[in-house]
């Protein structure tokens, strides 16, 4: 684990760089970091890990909440507390439409977040008696000696419908926020929308939102062909706050439509990545169109596509935007490929081997200059 001093990293000078690094041996496994919203200096840093003993991520009946204090110590103190949790379990793979199984994941915690001694994560799971994945999300209090689990919830798509790679944020006014995908046998890969408005009974979601429909049967090509079940997906989503209002935004993966087979020799995924800025009101709303200019998500990055409209009505007020579309062949031997919009309206790929770390474009596409592989990888634009 790398930790650095922020104000090193801000001052503009390159001397001062401050950074520790250690590691915590087996059986800790994928330790996830929560965002610390409003955490002073000194106050202790929170992971939340699924362990199991034995195993990594596989199944278990509690969770460990690690908190970090001495953090920028060559030797940071590392305090474990098990805190009971219903059972979990690996889950299994996801149906949709004619098509190979979807890889759901492992049963690891892919997002925390801590504000006001509340500490929220979401995992998925294995619903054990219908046997399909469900995303699954708890809300720790870190406000005593020892954090304990004060509500948790599953989001039951009904039968036969699978629901994973979840994420959830805390906004400033106590709402939650949380975005994950479903399928079925019946359904292609969507993303969805749903939330806690603060106060609301524990344990409890409001009634989730399609924030992007998926549009086919998701199919994976490389150079040799077609690849089998199970088709991987995620394997990363995310829920962000807006600094200026406190809504969220939601980055997750949605199946788009493409021309199969492609040309030999070359490869493709028909899969595309939708962002969503939504809120959490008390009561029903219909949902509203973001009209203005789709705003800047990165250094040197922005976005022209038209924002779809949502038609259903729910107490989940979102707009969205489409921020990559991979459903162009692409060589074979590039590690990864992004498609954005050109200045003239049409959609532009460009491809990155493994070895590089940045992203260069034509010099005429003013919309987006370059952008680090790494956000990429964080919001499942880049990789195939």
């Amino acid at each position: 684990m790398l930790t650095f001093d922020t104000n090193s990293l801000t001052d503009g000078d390159n001397s001062t760089l401050t950074m520790s690094s250690v590691d915590r041996l087996p059986p800790h496994f994928a330790m996830q970091p929560a965002a610390m919203h409003g955490a002073k200096s000194g106050d202790p840093m929170y992971f939340v890990e699924s362990m199991v003993p034995g195993g990594a991520s596989g199944g278990g009946g509690f969770l460990d909440i690690v908190q970090m204090t001495n953090k920028l110590s060559a030797t940071p103190t590392f305090t474990d507390f098990k805190v009971l949790v219903p059972h979990y379990n690996f889950p299994p793979n996801a149906d949709q439409p004619g098509g190979a199984q979807l890889d759901t994941g492992d049963a690891r915690i892919l997002s925390a977040a801590w504000r006001d001694g509340r500490l929220v994560a979401t995992h998925t799971t294995q619903d054990d008696p219908s046997q399909t994945a469900q995303a699954r999300w708890y809300e720790f209090s870190t406000a005593g000696a020892s954090p304990t689990l004060t509500q948790t919830g599953h989001i039951d798509g009904a039968p036969g419908v699978a629901t994973f790679m979840p994420s959830i944020n805390i906004a400033p006014n106590g709402d939650l926020g949380l975005t994950f995908l479903e399928s079925s046998r019946s359904q292609f890969l969507s993303m969805y929308l749903t939330g806690q408005k603060a106060g609301a009974p524990a344990g409890t979601l409001q009634a989730p939102v399609v924030a992007k429909a998926g549009e086919a049967t998701l199919r994976v090509f490389r150079a040799g062909g077609e690849l089998g079940a199970p088709l991987r997906t995620g394997d990363y989503s995310g829920v962000a706050i807006d600094p200026a209002d406190g809504s969220f935004w939601a980055a997750n993966e949605y199946t788009t439509t493409a021309v199969f087979p492609p040309p030999p020799g070359t490869r493709l995924a028909n899969w595309g990545t939708w962002v969503s800025q939504f809120t959490i009101s008390a009561g029903s709303a219909a949902q509203s169109i973001l009209a203005a200019a789709v705003p800047s998500l990165a250094q040197g990055l922005s976005f022209a596509n038209p924002i779809s409209p949502i038609v259903a009505a729910s107490a989940i007020t979102t707009s969205g935007m489409q921020v990559g579309n991979h459903a162009g062949p692409i060589a074979s031997t590039p590690d990864s490929m992004l498609t954005w919009p050109h200045n003239s309206g049409t959609m532009v790929t460009t491809e990155m081997a493994a070895s590089s770390n940045q992203i260069s474009f034509p010099s005429e596409d003013s919309s987006l200059n370059w952008i680090d592989r790494d956000f990429l990888a964080n919001l499942n634009l880049a990789w195939i």
